[in-house]
């Protein structure tokens, strides 16, 4: 076998056996030039202010989005939300269970890092937009961005807008340039991994004290609340403990979901102030009640429509049925009184609309509507005929005006007898004479012909 062979898949070394160019970089980094990413370049102020808890898996994710992108953490999360926004829904629709703020996957619990940061008013609109698009909290839009940006830029065939992925000779030989060619660190690196064992066994006896002190005040609430009767296990202590952390969490989740609202609440007056701003506060609180409670009543019948089968629509307002569900409109049903409206017993919408119209009925209105539109066309025709005729007969009036002034003006010329200047304006007129006079001989031309080809029409 050819040795060379050997080394087909071995990027340590080359085919003769020696080392390959790259053979001591171990370590693949991913890393983008985002200087002239958009994000980076916009001169637009950030004034408005988004927030988003991490967990510390998240966190990390973050961090590695940082220096993958080699910029600070707001710019990271700003390009993140930029890349998203870009994408079609399915590119992120699947790590939603993990952005989520009721998420029970690994790694997407114990959210408890706040991060606030601030947007221009154009990515804060393309953030809006996200959010209504997953139908998402804003926190959770901004997880989902870093999520998904956090696992994308590992994947070779992923780009950034206008940041190239720079390549891993280039890292390697800006590595080299910084490296202090100090040797081998495995004595450095063992040094550490012992001492890091000791530090191991050390929190592990930490941990196992403050487990015990925790059981026990868990223990101590336990029997204040009268939870504890005789003998009780660690298990049965760690459940009740769990029980407490469910119901801290819900009311963490109540307060954010508060939190957001108010937020919404806030900024919706703010547009209303903007674009009413002769209303008083009172006058604008008013406002956004009203709309809220229209919205609420659309939701709600927009709700009823989607979910709601044909027969079930029909039971709560016919009238719905028809507009929403059909291709017919309620005033063209046969029905007469209110009791007609009314479903039979076991009756199928097929069998319904049937009766409210019968095939016979939907075949006259369907030549009632063409008769309508012909008689409209006739009409139109109509109407553009006397508007010509009336734009004739004026063109007509004032060609024939300005005849007569030329005749009367050329008459008057010649009975002064004046030098030959008046011989030019003669000639002028004469000129305009004949021009009126041709476009009038031209409209009488056309008006015989109309006539003559109307009367074939018809004959």
């Amino acid at each position: 076998m050819n040795k060379n062979k050997l080394n087909k898949f071995n990027k340590t070394r080359t085919n003769r056996g020696g080392t390959a160019p790259l053979g001591w970089w171990k370590i693949k980094q991913h890393r983008y030039d985002t200087t002239n990413h958009p994000v980076i370049i916009s001169k637009e102020k950030c004034t408005n202010k988004i927030e988003v808890l991490l967990s510390p898996q998240e966190e990390q994710i973050l961090r590695g989005i940082s220096n993958t992108v080699q910029a600070i953490q707001r710019d990271s999360i700003r390009i993140a939300l930029y890349e998203l926004s870009l994408k079609e829904v399915e590119e992120a629709k699947h790590l939603i269970k993990y952005a989520s703020k009721e998420s029970k996957e690994r790694g997407h619990t114990s959210r408890s890092k706040r991060l606030s940061i601030r947007l221009p008013k154009e990515e804060k609109l393309k953030s809006d937009q996200l959010k209504n698009t997953y139908s998402l909290t804003e926190k959770e839009t901004v997880r989902l961005a870093i999520i998904w940006l956090g696992l994308m830029v590992k994947v070779e065939s992923f780009t950034l807008t206008k940041s190239s992925r720079i390549s891993q000779e280039e890292l390697a030989r800006q590595w080299s340039r910084t490296y202090d060619k100090a040797g081998s660190k495995l004595k450095e690196l063992k040094a550490a991994s012992d001492e890091a064992y000791e530090n191991t066994v050390y929190e592990a006896e930490q941990i196992r004290a403050k487990d015990y002190k925790r059981r026990g005040e868990v223990l101590e609430r336990m029997k204040w609340e009268g939870a504890y009767v005789g003998d009780i296990t660690v298990s049965q202590i760690d459940a009740y403990e769990e029980l407490e952390n469910s119901a801290i969490f819900e009311k963490l989740i109540e307060d954010e979901e508060r939190e957001l609202l108010q937020s919404e609440r806030e900024r919706q007056l703010e547009r209303i102030k903007l674009n009413a701003p002769f209303l008083t506060d009172e006058e604008a609180e008013d406002w956004y009640v009203q709309e809220n409670k229209e919205r609420r009543e659309k939701q709600i019948l927009y709700d009823l429509i989607e979910n709601s089968s044909d027969e079930e629509l029909i039971d709560y307002d016919p009238f719905i049925f028809i507009l929403f569900r059909t291709d017919q409109s309620p005033i063209n049903s046969v029905f007469a009184d209110n009791d007609e409206w009314k479903r039979k017993e076991a009756e199928s919408a097929e069998e319904y609309f049937n009766r409210a119209f019968p095939s016979t009925h939907i075949e006259a209105l369907k030549k009632e509507a063409e008769e309508s539109k012909r008689n409209q066309a006739i009409e139109e025709a109509e109407r553009e005929e006397r508007k010509k005729h009336r734009n004739e007969q004026e063109t007509i009036k004032s060609l024939k005006s300005s005849i007569e002034f030329e005749t009367k003006h050329i008459a008057f010329l010649i009975d002064e007898r004046k030098p030959e200047r008046d011989a030019l304006q003669i000639k002028e007129s004469h000129k305009r004479l004949d021009g009126y006079k041709q476009r009038l001989k031209e409209i009488n031309r056309m008006k015989i012909f109309d006539h003559d080809f109307q009367n074939d029409l018809s004959s």
